[in-house]
């Protein structure tokens, strides 16, 4: 979306997951009979500005959602 052929991070609400200890603007839905969970984790941080990131732990098919302002364009097995 963005001329170098990355994201435009402004995509992306809370995007550093500095809002709140929970993952605002993001929703996982499980599959039938699944359990996984998200979470805000602050063990390993990216960097000094990056404190926060999104842990996933997966238990079998689920769907992850990001609220975006205006949504994002992901086309499976492009890079």
């Amino acid at each position: 979306m963005s001329a170098d052929g990355g994201l435009y991070p402004e995509l992306v609400r809370n995007r550093s997951f500095k809002d709140a200890s929970r993952p605002v603007d993001w929703s996982l839905t499980n599959g039938a009979d699944r359990h996984s969970t998200m979470s805000v984790d602050s063990s390993w941080p990216l960097n000094t500005l990056n404190l926060h990131s999104l842990r996933v732990n997966m238990d079998g098919r689920f769907t992850l959602e990001i609220g975006g302002s205006w949504g994002m364009n992901v086309v499976k097995g492009d890079r």
